[in-house]
């Protein structure tokens, strides 16, 4: 057999493997899901529900697969709040200046204003007692935290 007759038969093969991939998805379309082989096909108006929507079939349930981005995530991602590495430990407010005191977790103090940024967050507002920080789209607000024995 020359590589002419071979290439020839491959053509062949080819087109009646996908001509019989069309013919069965067309008669899966047409036939019921399994476990209705007994059940006659009878097309008729859609079955509406108590709630008064219109009743899926079987196969329309399905039809949030084709809508779903194949590319995209699965589920959302569920939103954490940021593990910031600063602790806030005051404020200071005074009328040409204000701004609020961070302990990181070695212990060196950094005094911020509005505007600057501490541990990738930026400063939105300072509060008596209070600090609002914006972290990516997330906002976060800071308190100071009270010791008991005072």
């Amino acid at each position: 057999m020359t590589i002419r007759e071979q290439k020839k038969w491959l053509l062949f093969l080819n087109l009646a493997l996908a001509a019989a991939i069309v013919v069965g998805v067309g008669l899966g379309l047409l036939l019921p899901l399994s476990g209705q082989e007994n059940a006659p096909v009878v097309k008729s108006a859609p079955a509406t529900n108590p709630s008064g929507s219109s009743k899926l079939g079987p196969r329309n349930e399905y039809a949030v697969i084709y809508r779903k981005s194949l590319r995209g995530a699965l589920y959302a991602a569920a939103v954490s709040s940021p593990k910031l590495s600063v602790k806030l430990v005051g404020t200071m407010m005074d009328p040409d200046f204000t701004c609020g005191v961070f302990v990181n977790r070695s212990g060196e103090q950094t005094m911020v204003s509005v505007g600057q940024t501490i541990d990738g967050a930026q400063v939105v507002a300072i509060h008596d007692g209070s600090v609002t920080l914006q972290y990516g789209d997330q906002t976060i607000v800071l308190t100071v935290q009270k010791k008991e024995d005072q």
